[in-house]
């Protein structure tokens, strides 16, 4: 059901934008609102 959540586990926690999976589980709240805001 989730191809990226499976190839990438650390994805799962952030957004699968696929920019930055592993750092968007950390900072996500820096990426997270600019993908919300907008």
């Amino acid at each position: 059901d989730t191809p990226y959540e499976e190839q990438d586990p650390e994805t799962a926690d952030g957004p699968p934008s696929g920019q930055k999976p592993r750092q968007s589980r950390m900072p996500q709240e820096d990426e997270r609102p600019a993908d919300d805001a907008v």
